[in-house]
């Protein structure tokens, strides 16, 4: 190509053969025919590239990559060798609709100073048919977001995780440019790593438009097992330890509000506030690993300045012995509950019952003692 483009598409390739062909041609076949094409293949084993290869177009720059380096590092390989203003990101398995491209760079022409924009999804089988109706109930809702803050986006993203289509995105070159490219430490989440960081700076835009058509089959690398959801949660709170790490004052406090606005202006107060708001945190699949978290934050702070604001040793006690994400809890024992009645009840009469199902045999314990102890007297 001699021409700059306005719009470069990068598609991170990996032993999908039989879709990597109908990818590139639904990218080829778009209306907006000012693209480069940018394929990075990470060391398939199966034919992906002699498929790529065997794709005659000016527009494409190809790389294969000896070893495999992971989905991330081709990525960021792959973006070194954009020219666009724009960037565009298509898994090798999906296809576009044909003016994907072209509605969604008018969005950015009506002088919008977004960073990048999304869209909703078809989803499809491996014939690139719809999927049923049964399956669509599972997958349907995932993509279909309204529009909101970029505060809102932060929030919504950081309590249940990520909902923003990743091959669905046309994104402004310069926001690569200014929050860093892909961590390839990240396998499930790197793109709601990305979003988080996107967000501190920029608004985003999910357009209603079913623009891809995001196939699923049995290949899929989110697809469910006891690894993937593993990965998930741990890696989900890897990457908020890194945003409450980053997130600025005026950040944390529109996203997630202050009990003090004084916290703007103290660095230590604003650590305060996000622990605060990590142990206050109820709802959601995610409330055990979000409530750990603010623990450990708090642990990092001096004790007295704790204390000074507000949490007692006795409250924190309350907060770490509220759940646990690391295990299973089942119903517990009465013998193993306490080492002597004494303690038992001191403990009862100092803090209120912490309401969980699973603490009922703490509670009936606890009543039939007392009532023994009654009778006695």
């Amino acid at each position: 190509m001699n021409d700059k483009p306005i719009i470069s598409v990068l598609i991170p390739s990996y032993n999908h053969a039989e879709f990597i062909e109908t990818t590139v041609n639904s990218i080829l076949a778009q209306t907006h025919r000012e693209i480069q094409v940018v394929i990075v293949d990470d060391a398939s084993v199966d034919h992906s590239a002699d498929v790529i290869r065997s794709i005659n177009d000016e527009r494409i720059v190809s790389r294969f990559l000896a070893t495999n380096v992971g989905a991330c590092q081709a990525m960021n390989i792959g973006l070194s060798m954009c020219e666009g203003d724009f960037i565009a990101v298509c898994n090798s398995d999906d296809v576009w609709v044909p003016d994907k491209l072209e509605r969604q760079l008018e969005i950015f022409a009506s002088g919008t100073k977004l960073g990048a924009v999304f869209s909703d999804v078809e989803w499809i089988d491996d014939s690139s048919r719809s999927l049923s109706e049964a399956d669509l109930l599972t997958f349907e809702p995932i993509f279909k977001q309204p529009n909101r803050s970029r505060f809102t986006w932060i929030k919504d993203l950081t309590e249940h995780g990520n909902c923003l289509c990743h091959p669905s995105v046309l994104i402004r070159r310069e926001v690569y440019e200014n929050v860093g490219t892909y961590n390839n430490f990240y396998r499930q989440l790197p793109d709601l790593d990305m979003w988080l960081r996107v967000l501190q700076h920029y608004d985003i835009l999910v357009m209603p438009e079913k623009l891809v058509g995001f196939r699923v089959h049995e290949n899929n690398t989110s697809r469910p097992s006891l690894t993937t959801s593993n990965r998930s949660i741990n890696e989900h709170r890897l990457i908020l330890v890194n945003l409450f790490k980053c997130i600025t004052a005026e950040n944390f406090y529109s996203a997630f509000g202050f009990t003090n606005v004084a916290s703007l202006q103290d660095d230590k107060a604003l650590k305060f506030e996000i622990a605060t708001y990590l142990l206050d945190y109820r709802g959601g699949s995610l409330e055990k690993m979000l409530n750990q978290l603010g623990s450990e934050i708090l642990l990092e702070m001096p004790q007295d300045e704790v204390i000074q604001r507000g949490i007692s040793a006795h409250d924190f006690h309350r907060n770490v012995g509220r759940n646990t994400p690391w295990i299973q809890h089942e119903p517990i024992a009465p013998e193993r509950l306490v080492e002597s009645e004494a303690s038992m009840e001191l403990e009862t009469m100092r803090e209120p019952p912490i309401t969980e199902i699973k603490t009922v045999d703490l509670i009936k314990t606890v009543i039939n003692r007392l009532r023994s102890r009654l009778l006695r007297v």
